[in-house]
């Protein structure tokens, strides 16, 4: 983490947001309220000391007091300046402070710096402050007072040379920090004083290691240390002042001194010292006056000076140092007292015997006559008090005043592993050391102190016994003053016993409690211990912070009057539900001050496996629960905004394994594609089937292409919608994530554009009148379509039509009726052309035609007579009726002139040949095409005698269901067998029977045959099934088709639903309300309608939806590169869903070889005919299919 104070920062400021409300309130009440700004951190002793003084001082006043903490004594004041700046700006944005209160100069500096902003012309009252830059303190005034720290080295030093006769050298301990640079100058002014025989060293910014490792050369009557503060090493390592003094005075060799408080007790001798407490009682007393109407302004700073010397009787004791050195008034710390821990009646009996004896012997000296008495009674009583001494478990042992042994118990002799005599006679000291556990130093004479006293003194808790054979041993015990009759003190008595493995157990005990506390305080979490009365048991720092509970005042209250304030369980109290079922439960908690936590509640066992309580842990999700409630608005907000783009934001992956998906849609694209609400918008193929078909093969090839390349897909394509085309524009923008490309995109309408596009390109390019092609545009296409039949190798032709006569016509009618002719003209050429052939006006009344794509010559003828057919009906100008004839020329672009000039030339060629001939007729540039044309209709009056001669008949090719290799049906097509020719393709006599109206009567015969062979093969039991008829939209358009369906159902007496039609794809965009009527009344009579050739025209899922039709067949241009191409892979995977999407089965053309089939059948598709399972025949070959006996299936 690189800012970890930044950020911890900004979270202080996203919780003081949170807790807007508090301040707002805070700002409404009658309270004064008073901010208490420390630069350091909580639980530094300094300054939890001045924060508890100032608590303590203004406890009994009615203020509204809040403590906040720089922590600049951890971290540099630069890091974490700005981020208490923005913290205090944000939660106190409504407080009114009465006075403000900083503590050392950190917070000084901020304030001086900041006040204005935060908080202008609220008094300020500083403490803890040990320099001064006049600068700061001028640009503070007006409204600032306080109290000002004036430590004392020099009283502190003239102490060391008290205490040190021998003092020769004075070290001077400081770190790199603001305070100390200027408590060292303060120590230079001062030291000026001193005798210049004493040495000074300026131990100023070391190492840790390189400070320890000098104290620990030091010479103890010789050298004395000063430490003004060494809370950064030279490395930056941090310590508290508990470990500064702890590690520093253990390390060192010599005594050291310190000028503050918090010092004392971690082994520094002590000084001149300046108290924390006493800085936050006078800072709160001059708070105090301002609250009560003074002005800041009329208070003088005061002044608070070390007053006192302070000193640590353990460190005298450490280093040898007479107490009587001491000055006057000094105040000792931790001095030796006397407490009760003894109780053993056992004990005090033989401690009082053995006080009984020594009185007794003394008073045998002073009454002779009674000696013998005496001394028999004192035998007796002796031998009584032995055996009493020798029943007790404790070690007794008795001193006179001048410390030698006069007796002892044999539990002491065992203790001190000596004979019954060995050491009486003997100094206490030569054989008895006791000496501190810790630090190992001796402890003092406890029997002088017992002697001083009337009461006991007990050993301290750390006491180790070390025997004259170097055994050690942890003793308990106590010491008392043994007096006569006179009170005068005779000896001691020392009562003491073994406790070796109960301090053992102590102190791991102590140790597990410490590191048990180390690990709960250590825990972010809050951790709390509930018994099974809901009394608190143990709380962890971080519950301790969360609640603001007093850690030495919480243990066995109740949880609900500590937590709820509360005096019965709470309602649903979770851990009453954990202790009565048992279960770890869970619950949330948001807290007044906007807190939320989320609080798991664990059931507690004791080794009984007795329930004993519950453990609390508590998260603080304060910032995640508003991130995540934030995250879920930004999340309704941005799916909003995305429904409510005219455009569609979308999101497509494509995963690793090969699989599609749309991961996202927006709602708009109901609009943009035309879909209803019931359309699942997250469908590929839904959105597929919703496009143009001639859009959709291109769509899915550029896809395929952006997913392999990793590319921006940018697209432009039209959905069939049922107000129209919509034209719309795609781009996404590729990355990758764990294997799956995503691609995050937009689709916008841009119909309007494109039609203010076309519109502009129709003007510019098309012919007023007519709306038809001009001659620049009509050369344009011209030239492209050239390029294109050379790289095909396909035919292409010029046509120039001329009307004759139209002169008489304008001269007759007007040219008002010549215009509505051109126009009539331009329509019926448009209508009779294919969708592909560009129709112009070249000028005046000729008409320029563009006809590509031509595989053979039978083609254009069969285009020719098509359009001149169309002309023999006659058209209503002005409600005259006009028969007009035409003359056409032809050129193609295999006459030897392939270019654009030469072609046009050619046509106008051939159609002044074709005027001079009388015109009403077509002529070719090229002599052998006029030859050509005489062939087709000699071919078109074959055909027309073909039906009279019997020359057409029926072929089958069987349908078969993949899942089952069943006969399901049979598709009929026509074949014709000239008498010259032989046998005619299909796609040479059927364009020519469409053209000359002979389908009409050929789709009747084939209708009426195929129905009448399925019933005779019925009759015959040899076929049930499904017969197929393809039929053209001429038939639909301008035949009778359904009386001609009624008709050869009837005579043939099969039920409709043994009879399907098949119109192809490309016939669906020709179709229109009226045909609609009649395929439905087909429908509705029971027919089965199949769309043929799918995939390869221009039908759209609307149209499809308008169709009656129950049965897609897949085209055998897609069929054949299965499953080698992916493109055709995806494409019938396409059109396969989007069939079933549509309770519509799909039927596969051209099937070849296995590895189609198995690959259909897996792709889901229901049937399929080819010639892996058999040819048109005239008579199939039943025997070969298991039939499917259930009609219609």
């Amino acid at each position: 983490m690189k800012h970890p104070v930044r950020q911890y920062y900004l979270v202080l400021i996203l919780i003081g947001s949170i807790y807007g409300w508090a301040a707002t309130a805070c700002a409404t009440t009658t309270k004064p309220q008073i901010l208490l700004l420390n630069s350091y951190h909580q639980g530094l002793s300094w300054t939890d000391n001045i924060t508890r003084a100032v608590q303590q001082e203004l406890a009994d006043y009615p203020v509204e007091l809040s403590v906040e903490y720089l922590d600049s004594k951890r971290r540099p004041l630069s890091d974490v300046w700005s981020p208490m700046r923005d913290y205090l700006a944000q939660k106190y944005t409504s407080a009114n402070f009465a006075a403000i209160i900083v503590s050392d100069n950190n917070a000084l500096q901020f304030i001086n710096s900041e006040r204005e902003q935060l908080f202008p012309q609220v008094p300020v009252i500083f403490c803890g402050i040990n320099f001064f830059q006049p600068p700061m303190i001028d640009s503070l005034r007006p409204q600032v007072t306080g109290v000002k720290e004036e430590i004392a080295p020099l009283e502190t030093v003239r102490l060391m040379q008290k205490l040190q006769p021998e003092l020769k050298r004075l070290i001077v301990v400081s770190d790199l920090s603001e305070t100390s640079r200027a408590n060292l100058e303060t120590c230079r002014q001062q030291f000026k004083l001193l005798n210049e025989t004493l040495k000074i060293d300026w131990w100023h910014g070391l190492a840790s290691n390189d400070l320890l490792g000098r104290l620990a050369e030091l010479n103890p009557r010789n050298d004395g240390v000063l430490l003004l503060s060494f809370t950064h090493d030279a490395d930056g390592h941090y310590l508290s002042f508990a470990e500064q003094g702890q590690q520093l005075s253990t390390a060192a060799k010599a005594p050291m001194y310190g000028l503050w408080d918090f010092y004392l007790g971690t082994g520094i001798l002590g000084g001149s010292v300046i108290s924390a407490p006493e800085q936050g009682k006078l800072a709160a007393g001059l708070c105090r006056q301002i609250l009560q109407g003074r002005s800041a302004n009329e208070i003088p700073i005061q002044r608070h000076l070390s007053g006192r010397f302070i000193v640590d009787s353990r460190a005298l004791q450490r280093f040898d140092i007479p107490l009587h050195w001491l000055p006057k008034e000094t105040t000792q710390l931790f001095q030796p007292h006397s407490f009760y821990t003894m109780h053993k009646r056992e004990s005090w009996l033989a401690i009082s015997i053995f006080l009984l004896l020594s009185i007794l012997s003394l008073s045998l000296a002073i009454s002779k006559k009674q000696q013998a008495r005496t001394t028999r009674e004192l035998r007796a009583g002796e031998a009584r008090l032995r055996t009493v001494l020798n029943s007790i478990t404790d070690a007794v042992l008795a001193i006179d005043k001048r410390g030698l042994l006069i007796g002892l118990n044999p539990v002491a002799e065992k203790l001190l592993s000596c004979a019954p005599l060995e050491y009486v006679g003997q100094r206490l000291d030569s054989f008895f050391v006791v000496v501190d556990t810790i630090t190992r130093a001796p402890l003092p004479c406890l029997e002088k102190q017992a002697m001083l006293q009337t009461q006991q003194v007990q050993f301290p808790e750390h006491s180790t016994l070390i025997t004259s054979n170097n055994q050690e041993y942890q003793i308990a015990g106590s010491i008392s003053s043994l007096r006569d009759d006179d009170g005068i003190e005779i000896g001691t008595v020392l009562a003491l016993r073994d406790i070796s493995v109960d301090y053992t157990l102590r102190q791991q005990l102590r140790q597990q409690k410490r590191r048990f506390k180390v690990v709960t305080n250590s825990l972010n979490d809050v951790l709390i211990l509930i018994d099974n009365q809901l009394r608190i048991q143990l709380m962890n720092a971080a519950g301790i912070s969360t609640y603001q509970i007093d850690p030495d005042n919480y243990i066995g209250h109740f949880c609900h009057e500590l937590f709820w304030n509360c005096s019965t369980p709470c309602v649903n109290c979770p851990s009453l539900q954990v202790m009565q079922d048992g279960k770890t439960a869970h619950a949330m908690r948001f807290r007044d001050n906007g807190q939320i936590l989320d609080r798991t509640i664990y059931p507690v066992y004791d080794e009984f496996n007795n329930m004993i309580g519950t453990t609390v842990v508590a998260s603080d999700i304060t910032e995640r629960y508003h991130a995540e409630q934030a995250l879920l608005n930004s999340r309704q907000q941005l799916l909003d905004v995305a429904n409510s783009m005219p455009g569609a934001i979308f999101q497509f992956s494509s995963k690793s394994d090969g699989s599609n998906e749309i991961s996202y849609m927006a709602e708009s694209i109901r609009i943009l594609a035309g879909l209803d609400a019931s359309a699942d918008i997250f469908s590929l193929n839904v959105l597929l089937g919703a496009m143009l078909a001639t859009d959709r093969k291109r769509i899915i090839k550029a896809t395929m292409r952006a997913i392999r390349h990793k590319a921006v897909w940018d697209e432009e394509f039209r959905f069939a919608t049922a107000k129209g085309e919509k034209w719309t524009h795609g781009r996404a923008y590729p990355r990758q994530e764990d294997g799956t490309i995503i691609f995050n995109g937009v689709l916008t309408d841009i119909t309007m554009r494109k039609d203010a596009e076309a519109k502009l390109e129709h003007q510019a390019s098309h012919d007023h009148l007519t709306g038809l092609a001009n001659a620049a545009l009509y050369r344009d296409r011209l030239q492209q379509a050239l390029v294109r039949a050379h790289r095909h190798g396909e035919m292409l032709a010029v046509v120039m039509l001329d009307l004759d006569r139209f002169k008489d016509i304008n001269d007759s009618l007007g040219h008002a009726a010549g215009d509505h002719l051109l126009q009539q003209v331009a329509l019926r050429l448009q209508h009779n052309l294919r969708r592909d052939d560009t129709v112009a006006r070249f000028g005046g009344d000729e008409f320029l035609l563009l006809v590509e794509g031509l595989h053979c010559a039978d083609n254009l003828i069969a285009v020719l007579e098509k359009m001149m057919l169309s002309f023999n009906e006659p058209f209503l100008i002005e409600g005259h009726e006009l028969s007009i004839a035409t003359s056409v020329g032809v050129a193609t672009h295999l006459d030897g002139d392939d270019d654009v000039d030469s072609l046009i030339k050619n046509a106008d060629t051939a159609m002044y040949r074709a005027k001079k001939t009388g015109g009403q007729h077509y002529c070719f540039y090229a002599e052998e095409m006029s030859e050509l044309a005489i062939s087709r209709l000699t071919l078109e009056r074959d055909l027309r005698k073909a039906l009279e001669k019997n020359e057409l008949q029926l072929h089958y090719q069987p349908k078969v269901e993949l899942a089952t290799g069943e006969l399901i049906a049979l598709e009929a097509l026509i074949r014709w067998t000239h008498p010259q020719r032989g046998m005619v393709p299909p796609d040479v006599f059927i364009p020519l029977a469409e053209t000359s109206n002979l389908i009409l009567s050929i789709g009747e015969w084939v209708i009426k045959e195929a129905c009448n062979q399925l019933s005779r093969w019925r009759q015959q039991k040899l076929y049930t099934g499904r017969i197929a008829v393809n039929i053209s939209a001429v038939q639909i358009k301008r035949g009778q088709l359904v009386e001609t369906v009624h008709s050869a159902l009837k005579e043939s007496g099969l039920e409709a639903n043994s009879l399907s039609l098949e119109i192809t794809e490309t016939s669906i965009m020709e179709l229109n309300d009226e045909v609609l009527h009649k395929l439905n009344q087909l429908r509705e009579l029971g027919v089965s309608l199949a769309v043929d050739d799918f995939g390869t025209g221009y039908s759209s899922l609307s149209y499809l939806k308008q169709l009656p039709i129950d049965t897609l067949k897949l085209d055998k241009s897609f069929v054949d590169d299965l499953p080698e191409n992916e493109e055709s892979v995806a494409i019938t995977h396409a059109i396969i869903a989007m069939a079933h999407a549509l309770q519509l089965r799909v039927v596969a053309e051209g099937v070849e070889n296995t590895a189609q089939y198995e690959f259909l059948l897996r792709a889901g598709a229901d049937l399929a005919q080819g010639y892996l399972w058999a040819r048109p025949q005239a008579q199939p070959d039943f025997a070969a299919f298991p039939m499917h006996i259930a009609m219609g299936k």
